[in-house]
């Protein structure tokens, strides 16, 4: 910043430099440019002269405003950190939702209920087995539930039940369940295999058509049921 004797010096350097003609442009330029130089030098020597021991740079800020500030910029901090820690749990829980998805999605694809993604092969004889699975252990919780309003006892106790009768009739308990299931309801015995598999027996072809598990064999099957019959 210029002090009021280097404003006036250069007004007056402004004023001797000027042509002699006034009313040449240059001239009147520099008359105007060493006028207002001269109203600034006054401007400047009726302001407050700053102290002797002020030594702080523009744009600083001492005291009170200084604090006010700093107490500002730890308050943003603070905030700042728990919304950085918030969204990195936002993102763990995420990523564990996504894992659990994925498991779930793998489990269904095994079990053929959904289709196979990102290029994966579904084994079908794999998924046949998990659908068998599934639908014996249908049956077999029917059949002791009927057990238990049966003999008002307990599910163990309807278990053990079941598994006597299977002895008796030579068959294994999915099939067992099957035969007391029809007893009480006077329909056919349910299939363990299904009712797509029932209508695929009728054609006589497909894997489906040996109405057991993936792996056993057609007569067998029939065999077993007919001597029942």
């Amino acid at each position: 910043m210029l002090h009021e004797h280097e404003i006036r010096t250069a007004a007056a350097l402004l004023a001797a430099l000027a042509p002699p003609d006034g009313d040449h442009p240059l001239s009147r330029q520099a008359l105007q440019l060493a006028d207002h130089l001269r109203s600034v030098a006054a401007h400047a020597a009726h302001l407050p002269s700053p102290p002797a021991d002020a030594s702080v740079p523009d744009g600083v800020l001492t005291g009170p405003a200084c604090t006010d500030l700093a107490r500002r910029a730890a308050a943003r901090a603070a905030l700042a950190a728990q919304m950085r820690e918030r969204a990195a749990e936002n993102a763990r829980r995420a990523a564990s939702a996504l894992a659990t998805l994925r498991a779930r999605q793998t489990s269904l694809v095994a079990r053929g209920w959904l289709p196979g993604t990102d290029g994966a092969v579904l084994d079908r004889s794999e998924a046949a087995r998990w659908r068998y699975d599934a639908r014996q252990h249908t049956l077999i919780n029917r059949a002791v539930g009927i057990l238990m309003a049966q003999h008002r006892c307990t599910t163990a106790r309807a278990l053990q039940t079941l598994h006597a009768r299977a002895r008796r009739q030579g068959c294994d308990l999915a099939q067992a369940a099957a035969e007391l299931i029809s007893s009480v309801s006077g329909e056919p015995p349910p299939s363990p295999a299904g009712a797509t598999d029932s209508r695929t027996a009728h054609t006589g072809s497909g894997p489906s058509a040996t109405r057991g598990p993936p792996g056993r064999s057609a007569g067998s099957s029939r065999t077993r049921w007919s001597a029942r019959a």
